[in-house]
């Protein structure tokens, strides 16, 4: 349920590469020569067998080396460069249905405390130019408590406890600039597809949008239930600290409502809230890093 406690993982595949590489190479290219684009007239390409048994065999290769080494996160990376910003905002707009639909209602903030959170958001993401559309979306959310996760596309729902706990609004800013990293590096995409396996790494690859959309019934379990891993969080703070720094706020914002919600957290041990620490795993460095941060 939770993800306290990481364990090392081994990297050692270095020397399983030079098998896979090739293949894969071969594979990339297929699929990308394989969209609607040939016409009648086109003559087969002679290079499909040897794709085909390149790619047998790389999936072969590299499926035991994902058993072994834990290579799956890396191939959902590569997976996810292949998916529109439309398919990835088509998913986020179906999860955010899942929550609205079970666990989130509009919320229950006075209207001018809403507005004040949409300008300090809006600072946050303008002049990104990266392709996103952000949306900030305050909910109160039965059973999530202080939290807030980003989904594919964009939308970042907040909800009412995370302004409740939080003790100003630099802070919100610090949660909500770590939330955008996690839509900047695509991690709710990349989680999707690592959790649905080889499958949606294959849809990714080859241009199944039906297949990539219908992701959205394994990412709201993924986000409640796994949660994110440390490297991506780690990336998502790097995000966090260098945005914060770039309009003018301090990183040890982050600290602190790392800290606060850590405490938060503890005071509901037992439960069954997925509160941040649920959703988002911490230790002791990264408020070390925040607090670190220049």
């Amino acid at each position: 349920m939770r993800d306290f406690g990481w364990t090392s993982r081994s990297r050692k595949f270095t020397s399983i590469l030079p098998l896979a590489a090739p293949a894969a190479r071969c594979i990339f290219r297929t699929a990308r020569s394989s969209r609607p684009t040939i016409t009648p007239r086109s003559k087969p390409s002679s290079r499909a067998p040897i794709c085909s048994r390149a790619g047998s065999t790389a999936w072969s290769v590299t499926g035991s080396w994902w058993s072994v080494v834990d290579g799956l996160p890396l191939a959902a990376k590569v997976a996810a460069g292949f998916v529109p910003v439309t398919w990835e905002e088509k998913l986020g707009e179906q999860t955010l249905g899942f929550f609205e639909g079970r666990l989130c209602r509009p919320s229950a903030l006075d209207a001018a405390r809403q507005q004040a959170l949409q300008r300090r958001f809006a600072k946050l993401t303008a002049g990104l130019a990266d392709g996103y559309a952000y949306r900030l979306l305050p909910r109160n959310c039965r059973g999530v408590g202080a939290n807030a996760f980003a989904l594919p596309g964009g939308a970042v729902v907040m909800t009412d406890a995370l302004v409740k706990l939080a003790r100003n609004d630099d802070q919100i800013s610090a949660v909500l600039a770590h939330e955008i990293g996690h839509v900047r590096h695509r991690h709710g995409l990349r989680m999707s597809l690592q959790a649905a396996g080889l499958a949606a790494l294959a849809a990714a690859l080859f241009g199944d949008a039906t297949s990539i959309t219908s992701l959205a019934t394994t990412l709201p379990v993924a986000l409640l239930q796994s949660g994110y891993s440390r490297e991506l969080e780690a990336e998502a703070d790097d995000y966090a600290f260098q945005r914060l720094t770039e309009i003018g706020l301090s990183p040890k914002a982050f600290a602190e409502i790392i800290l606060l919600l850590e405490k938060d957290h503890k005071s509901r041990s037992g439960g069954e809230s997925k509160d941040y620490f649920s959703t988002h795993p911490a230790t002791a460095k990264r408020i070390q890093r925040a607090l670190a941060a220049p």
